[in-house]
């Protein structure tokens, strides 16, 4: 029983990535209070909320008519009114078909498939690097611009990456592979939970994960430290302009 409790433990330990770091991107400049990321309520308002009626962005507390701040945080609201995520209708390209269905004889006359697949086989080769970029709503407060620096940091990365491509993978409520262009997209929510079983399962032998401080509870904080992750933004502010920061870095991995 002790040898199937050591196997069972050691290929848990095999499925996660050899080297693993996160990064909790920060809002610009001095906008986030640290100790607003848990807050606190006094002992008044926990016993006043029991009896609050809601007012606009406040509770009205029926007993002293006093108005005191709502227990859901703002970012939680903003989750509450959300969209529900609807996945793009994915369409099957050129690149993305079975050539094993394609004849690929020399006397067809005419072919647009077998070169080329022979071509981009020879050319494309993966790195151990893998970026995994959040690329749900709550990441619109931190990098919400059209022109994110996820993706100068994700353009930049592939630049220098000339001799092996890193995996790019973007997540939500799902995991998937994307292109440079949806790295902005801000839509959807993510899962904390999900986000530790993508880990667990992952056998990339770099992995860096890109997501808000927000994500940065008990939970998985606790997560990360029992598999020895290299944490940046846990402390202080780690904005997104500063991915580029990191780029020579990482760009090691792809030699």
């Amino acid at each position: 029983m002790l040898s199937l409790c050591l196997l069972l433990f050691t290929q848990v330990l095999w499925a996660t990535p050899d080297d693993l770091e996160v990064w909790f991107v920060t809002p610009p400049g001095n906008t986030l209070r640290m100790d607003l990321l848990r807050p606190v309520l006094p002992r008044t308002q926990l016993l006043a909320s029991a009896s609050c009626e809601q007012v606009g962005d406040f509770c009205l507390d029926s007993k002293t008519g006093a108005l005191m701040p709502r227990l859901s945080p703002p970012v939680q609201e903003e989750e509450a009114i959300e969209i529900p995520y609807q996945p793009l209708l994915q369409l099957p390209s050129a690149s993305s078909l079975d050539r094993q269905l394609v004849n690929c004889e020399q006397s067809n006359a005419f072919d647009i498939f077998c070169g080329k697949a022979q071509a981009e086989a020879a050319q494309t080769k993966r790195s151990e690097l893998e970026i995994w970029m959040d690329i749900s709503s709550s990441m619109r407060s931190v990098d919400g611009t059209e022109e994110c620096h996820r993706k100068k940091f994700l353009q930049g990365l592939m630049g220098l990456c000339e001799k092996s491509k890193p995996k790019i993978m973007g997540f939500d409520v799902e995991i998937r592979e994307i292109g440079i262009s949806e790295s902005c997209i801000n839509r959807g929510l993510n899962d904390a939970k999900k986000m530790m079983k993508w880990i667990e399962e992952s056998k990339a032998k770099k992995l860096i994960v890109i997501t808000d401080v927000y994500e940065y509870q008990s939970e998985f904080a606790a997560f990360l430290s029992q598999k020895n992750a290299k944490i940046k933004g846990d402390t202080g502010f780690f904005p997104a302009v500063q991915l580029l920061d990191h780029l020579t870095a990482l760009a090691k991995w792809c030699e």
